[in-house]
């Protein structure tokens, strides 16, 4: 969510690919989102994905944006597992005998949300992770790790 708006809808809302790579030990894929919210004020939103196979492995979304004026801005992790905040910086999602850790790394100190979702059977949480002040430039990054039990 950008200043309030959710991701816009139809063929002028489109992600342009900035940057692909694939290799054994990572995967990185890069786009500019900014299209995608009708939010005057952004001046770019870029959303990068990297999977990396080194070591236990983890999975990394990274949100940037700059703004002309300061702006709200939030990510979100849309689920169907039971989650709880272990900190400021860390949640734990468990769906049976499995964990994931996720840790959050942001510009500033963020706060959590949560919402059942129920368009479509089953119900999901959509926890959202926004920054608590406003910025003219900020990031919230998300690594997700399976935890081993």
């Amino acid at each position: 969510m950008v200043d309030g708006k959710t991701q816009s809808a139809g063929s002028e809302a489109k992600a342009i690919v900035l940057r692909k790579e694939f290799t054994e030990e990572k995967d990185l894929f890069s786009i500019d989102y900014t299209s995608a919210y009708s939010t005057p004020n952004l001046d770019k939103l870029i959303r990068t994905f990297v999977y990396d196979r080194q070591g236990e492995g983890s999975f990394t979304v990274s949100d940037e944006f700059t703004a002309d004026t300061p702006i709200r801005f939030e990510t979100a992790i849309t689920t169907q597992a039971d989650w709880k905040v272990l900190d400021d910086t860390r949640l734990l999602l468990t769906s049976g005998t499995e964990q994931m850790i996720v840790n959050i790394e942001a510009s500033g100190k963020v706060a959590f949300t949560s919402e059942t979702i129920e368009v479509n059977a089953p119900a999901y949480t959509r926890i959202g992770i926004a920054l608590k002040e406003q910025s003219e430039k900020g990031y919230i990054r998300l690594k997700m790790q399976a935890k081993q039990l």
